[in-house]
């Protein structure tokens, strides 16, 4: 498993899924949590979970909830992706752990 954390710049105001507030433009943090597939001399990763940090609405500085993403609100954030600035980490966080 690695995690990947990306930043997603979203040009104006957007939803997601299961959200019930429309979120401001700006950057957001994602993290994608993908596991290795492929066989001998091949590797290749699969995503299985995606989370976008939302900033948290209390006024307390550092405050933020991190929010799964279903594959159409991530192809959506992957289209508003920056240039490849991407730190991957081996550190694994699973899909059942709530982040809240």
């Amino acid at each position: 498993m690695r995690s990947t954390h990306l930043t997603v710049n979203y040009p104006g105001p957007f939803t997601l899924s299961g959200y019930p507030h429309e979120l401001p433009a700006g950057p957001y943090e994602l993290l994608l949590q993908e596991e290795t597939i492929g066989g001998r001399g091949k590797v290749a990763f699969q995503w299985t979970a995606a989370y976008l940090t939302l900033p948290g609405k209390s006024r307390k500085v550092g405050r933020s909830k991190r929010r799964p993403l279903n594959s159409v609100d991530l192809a959506t954030a992957m289209r508003h992706r920056r240039a490849p600035s991407a730190r991957i980490g081996e550190a694994a966080l699973y899909p059942k752990e709530n982040l809240e």
